[in-house]
């Protein structure tokens, strides 16, 4: 596996993680976790 397909499946796997708990802690719908996250500053700064 190349180092960027490791590296885009790590972002994916620990955004996933992320929403996931978001959602388990909040008690929240999955959408609005994801909503919540795919907003928050946290988010640009896994992307980039």
């Amino acid at each position: 596996m190349s180092e960027d397909k490791l590296e885009n499946f790590y972002k994916e796997r620990l955004e996933e993680k992320i929403i996931f708990c978001l959602a388990d802690r909040k008690g929240l719908e999955l959408e609005k976790a994801m909503d919540i996250y795919y907003n928050s500053r946290l988010a640009s700064l896994i992307l980039s």
